[in-house]
């Protein structure tokens, strides 16, 4: 869903992707800040500091963003950097899971979204191998669910974690969705 407003938001990080290139940040050192703020994110989560949490997510999300941009805007692009990439993102996601946890969330539920999300870049990567571009296919691409988190954590601080599992249901689903709209995108191209 992101992904369609992905132009508009490269005008609006681009002078942050300018300044961190300007200051000698390459693209595996954004990756490796995601996971640090994911990292902090988990501690927080443990410590039930809210602000906190959400600021760590957000800045895990935000670094997520400028990795690429930084690769793509020094041309320094690689298959290397995308495996660190994406690896790192695999792990942040389960950090972002295991705070809900720490939050209290039903573990159950939590651990379905996991699943749920972890099929839905599974699929990207299975997609990539064959040629078939996925961007903009599902409602539930890795931002999205980074946003839907944000608000479950929102939620969860002003209305407690009834209604923090409600948000994070709505994700489960949109994940599974997205699941089944990418194997039908893939299978479909595959004819």
């Amino acid at each position: 869903m992101l992904s369609r407003l992905r132009e508009k938001v490269k005008h609006l990080i681009s002078p942050i992707v300018d300044y961190l290139i300007k200051i000698g940040v390459t693209a595996n050192m954004a990756s490796v800040m995601g996971l640090i703020f994911s990292i902090a994110y988990l501690f927080s989560s443990w410590s039930k500091i809210i602000p906190l949490t959400l600021l760590f997510l957000v800045l895990s999300g935000l670094f997520d963003a400028l990795d690429g941009e930084i690769a793509r805007k020094t041309g320094r692009a690689s298959r290397r950097g995308t495996l660190i990439d994406s690896t790192l993102d695999r792990v942040e996601d389960g950090l972002y899971m295991v705070g809900l946890l720490a939050l209290g969330l039903n573990s159950y539920l939590v651990f379905l979204t996991m699943i749920s999300s972890f099929m839905v870049s599974y699929l990207r990567a299975k997609a990539d191998s064959f040629n078939i571009n996925l961007e903009g296919v599902g409602i539930a691409e890795r931002g999205d669910r980074i946003i839907i988190i944000a608000l479950a954590i929102i939620i969860y601080y002003l209305y407690g974690t009834f209604c923090s599992e409600i948000i994070i249901l709505i994700l489960m689903v949109a994940s599974m969705e997205t699941c089944i709209e990418r194997s039908i995108h893939i299978l479909r191209q595959l004819e």
